[in-house]
C-alpha cells in the first residue's frame, strides 16, 4: 500500500504533469473536500474536472513540482511550485502552493491549499507589479 506522500506525488504527476484528467477519478475520494482552489469548496471528482479543466485552459505546460512534502499517519502536508504558461498573454508563470491533506483508503479526502494566485495575477498584467502596497496602503490597486 502506498503512503500518503506516494500517493500526493503520483496525484501531481499523473493529474498535473501528465494531464491524465482520468486519473482525477482514481486518486480522489467520491466524498471530499478540498479547499483554497476554488471560491467555494470542490467537493467530488466531477467538480475537480471542471477545475482542471479550467486551469488548463488558461494555462499550457502545467507543471508541479514538490518543494517539500511530509506526512505523519494519514495526513500529508507541502509545497509545490507550480510554473506554466497563460495561454491569453503568452507570459510564464511561477507560483507556490501549500497543501495539508488526509489520505483514506487510498485516496485524497481532505486538502487545505494555500495558493498564491495573487503572483499569477500579477504576472499575467492583471494586476500591476506594486498592487499589493497599493491595497494595503488603501489606495486602488488599480
Amino acid at each position: 500500500m502506498q503512503t500518503p506522500s506516494e500517493i500526493v506525488r503520483e496525484w501531481f504527476d499523473r493529474v498535473w504533469n501528465n494531464g491524465e484528467a482520468e486519473f482525477i477519478d482514481v486518486g480522489l475520494a467520491e466524498c471530499c473536500e478540498l479547499t483554497g482552489l476554488t471560491p467555494q469548496p470542490i467537493q467530488s471528482p466531477s467538480d475537480f474536472h471542471q477545475f482542471h479543466q479550467m486551469m488548463n485552459n488558461l494555462f499550457e505546460d502545467i507543471h508541479v513540482e514538490i518543494d517539500h512534502i511530509m506526512e505523519s499517519g494519514e495526513s500529508c502536508s507541502g509545497v509545490v511550485t507550480v510554473t506554466g504558461t497563460h495561454r491569453q498573454s503568452g507570459r510564464a508563470i511561477q507560483f507556490q502552493s501549500s497543501f495539508f491533506g488526509r489520505i483514506e483508503e487510498g485516496k485524497i479526502c481532505h486538502a487545505i491549499n494555500l495558493t498564491d494566485y495573487l503572483s499569477v495575477l500579477v504576472q499575467i498584467g492583471a494586476l500591476p507589479a506594486d498592487a499589493v502596497e497599493k491595497g494595503l496602503a488603501g489606495e486602488s490597486a488599480l
